[in-house]
């Protein structure tokens, strides 16, 4: 399911797309722990929230930020004249 989710890509941003990938693959990856009796599940169990955390600072993806600008320059091309378009990166760190 890991694999069909990633390559699919059914969400339009894409940390929905990873964090459900690595969320299914978390799955797998418990279910393997649970079997042996490892410390895979526990590995399992944080994986999730690492890659949550690593996205908490990159709130934003550059298809997002594109598909606001088409929508601002589609907005703006009926216009007669020169057409202006503003684009501000933000990083938390």
């Amino acid at each position: 399911m890991a694999l069909a989710i990633g390559l699919v890509r059914p969400f339009a941003q894409p940390q929905a797309n990873a964090l459900q990938t690595l969320g299914f693959a978390s799955l797998a990856l418990a279910a393997v722990g649970f079997r042996y009796h490892n410390g895979l599940s526990s590995l399992a169990l944080a994986l999730p929230f690492v890659l949550l955390m690593a996205q908490v600072f990159r709130p934003d993806s550059r298809e997002a930020v594109a598909l606001r600008m088409q929508q601002e320059l589609q907005e703006k091309m009926p216009l007669d004249g020169p057409v202006e378009l503003c684009a501000d990166e933000v990083h938390f760190i």
